[in-house]
């Protein structure tokens, strides 16, 4: 934290997660954020100091179990260079919990990265629900002045609104060329217009797209 007036800095330690991410403040003063590399979404209370941290679904049990053991690995690579024989293996694609924003009724909504998948947070209950993209690489999304959901499809080069009443998606391709070349990373919604600007970030754009 940054207090503008007195210049000073704050840092609060995470309790628990890896790589804290996307954060987005809700109407309560909480800060909600995701944390990339442990697959957890964190919630922080400015005025208490509250935290609290909720581990997202993982696709697989192979995912499941790196993902717990993965802040033993970290410190067992501060004593040993594990860096060969991780660059060595085949991989395994963890579903990196990445954008995150929060819907006029309160409700905390995340992207999984490479699960190809958004979800819904209670704030109270921290019940998760978990939604399907049709597109690939959902990353960091954003609420117009509806409460509808905008969605940049990182590696499918596209942009999809999605109506969480309804649970429908509509997804339109970045017009660049060739088509599907575009990946876009992340967008906002102009709330007096709705209007959606998106980063080019493949063709060093800024793209405004027009409902």
């Amino acid at each position: 934290r940054f207090d503008v007036e007195a210049e000073t800095w704050t840092i609060h330690e995470v309790a628990d997660g890896i790589y804290p991410h996307t954060l987005r403040f809700d109407a309560k003063g909480r800060i909600w954020y995701t944390m990339a590399a442990s697959n957890h979404i964190g919630m922080f209370d400015p005025e208490t100091g509250e935290q609290q941290h909720l581990r997202l679904p993982a696709r697989t049990w192979m995912q499941a179990i790196i993902l717990r053991t993965m802040p033993y690995l970290l410190k067992i690579g501060n004593y040993i260079d594990i860096r060969g024989s991780a660059a060595e293996g085949d991989g395994v694609k963890m579903p990196v919990p990445y954008g995150i924003d929060i819907a006029p009724d309160g409700g905390v909504w995340f992207s999984q990265l490479n699960a190809h998948k958004i979800g819904r947070i209670d704030p109270e209950s921290f019940e998760v629900e978990l939604v399907e993209t049709p597109f690939s690489a959902p990353r960091r999304l954003r609420f117009d002045s509806k409460g509808r959901l905008w969605i940049p499809g990182f590696s499918s080069g596209v942009v999809s609104r999605f109506d969480p009443e309804t649970k429908a998606f509509e997804t339109w391709d970045v017009p660049i060329e060739p088509l599907g070349s575009e990946t876009p990373y992340a967008l906002h919604v102009d709330h007096s217009s709705d209007t959606v600007w998106i980063c080019g970030t493949n063709s060093d754009t800024l793209i405004r797209f027009q409902p």
